[in-house]
């Protein structure tokens, strides 16, 4: 039954059927909190609402990282006219790349380099390309920078065009991927058949030579570079033998590696962990955390709050109360209402009816479910 139960959800999931979706993390207003931080930082100021629109949805719908959003602010015209000395800056970027003041030995080290001509351009590039900002970005659910996207472009600009990347040329396959227009083997696809690469003229060894390169990172075996060849010398196509390399397993690794997706056609894994948390939602109920108690109108005694699933494996459940004092949602003890007889007219204790919720979690992926219950008075 419970694998019927979640061939169904993935099924629908997979079909294009649209859910509400429910997050553990608010993400735009993180992004607005992230961008918000600057604005008062770097601008000592509010944020004016358009600036603020138009910041928040370049992070949300990642044509711009925290790094492009950060140089945007230090190299706007109004940071330029604040016109600020070398230690108001090193204590800005501390505070706004950082989220602190900064320690006696790295101003002293940051200082030296600027009294040397280290430009700030120079300095700043220091603080967006280390671990201190990319822990603030994760903090906030923003991507630092997108160093590993390029460095995976770039590659299959040297490696199958055999030059540089043109600035133009980059920008254009880095934002593809970066907001997943695109996906690894499509940008492999461009480079390959590319006007600039077919005009190279390469023979069958070269083209093998290049895509053992490109796609698996290494030189090609003696085995495999064998059958490849046998298999072209009998008249398979090119775009054959490359749909063979970018449906490896090699190939897949390597597009991870960059943090990127290899293909369209791959199940994503976040598709499966949501219908699996769809399912574990529909089994979760009263008598799954009731402990002693047998009736969710009845509550008198503590319940048990499960913080797993035995047959969703990887699955974590956190709680949370409308009421903390009635039912604490960390430790599931229950305080019933008492009768208060300490005034002249006695006041009668009344049930108290909570919201218990169940956060239902793996992989970044989350779904909620509430569970009514009535907390009894003292008898």
């Amino acid at each position: 039954m419970k694998k019927i139960i979640f061939t169904m959800l993935l099924s629908m999931f997979l079909g294009g059927v649209v859910y509400a979706q429910e997050s553990c993390v608010d993400t735009k207003s993180e992004v607005e909190a992230f961008v918000t931080r600057f604005y008062s930082e770097v601008l000592d100021r509010s944020p004016d609402s358009a600036g603020l629109d138009n910041w928040v949805t370049a992070l949300l719908n990642k044509s711009k990282s925290g790094a492009d959003i950060a140089k945007g602010f230090i190299f706007s015209t109004e940071f330029t006219n604040r016109n600020i000395d070398n230690d108001k800056y090193l204590e800005i970027l501390y505070k706004a790349f950082f989220n602190r003041a900064g320690d006696s030995g790295g101003l002293a080290n940051w200082k030296a380099k600027m009294n040397d001509g280290k430009s700030k351009s120079v300095v700043l590039d220091g603080f967006l390309n280390s671990k201190e900002f990319e822990n603030l970005c994760e903090k906030y659910t923003i991507k630092p920078n997108f160093n590993d996207v390029i460095n995976f472009v770039t590659r299959f600009y040297q490696k199958v065009l055999n030059r540089n990347p043109d600035t133009a040329g980059l920008n254009n396959w880095v934002k593809h991927l970066t907001t997943g227009t695109k996906s690894g083997a499509d940008i492999a696809k461009g480079f390959i058949f590319s006007t600039e690469f077919t005009n190279r003229g390469t023979n069958n060894d070269t083209f093998l030579d290049i895509l053992y390169k490109s796609f698996f990172n290494r030189v090609g075996d003696t085995g495999g570079v064998s059958n490849w060849t046998n298999k072209m010398n009998n008249g398979i196509s090119r775009t054959k033998i490359l749909d063979g390399f970018l449906n490896s397993t090699e190939f897949e690794n390597l597009c991870k590696a960059y943090g990127i997706k290899a293909t369209d056609t791959s199940i994503d894994t976040s598709v499966v962990d949501k219908a699996l948390l769809e399912e574990a939602k529909l089994v979760l109920e009263f008598n799954s955390i009731m402990g002693e108690n047998t009736d969710p109108t009845n509550i008198e005694t503590n319940l048990k709050l499960i913080s797993s699933m035995s047959d969703y494996e990887g699955v974590t459940i956190s709680w949370s109360s409308n009421d903390e004092e009635t039912i604490n949602p960390t430790t599931g003890i229950v305080t019933q209402p008492e009768d208060d007889n300490s005034r002249k007219s006695p006041i009668i204790a009344e049930p108290i009816d909570i919201i218990l919720t169940a956060i239902l979690s793996k992989n970044g992926q989350c779904v909620k479910k509430e569970i009514n219950l009535t907390v009894v008075p003292k008898s």
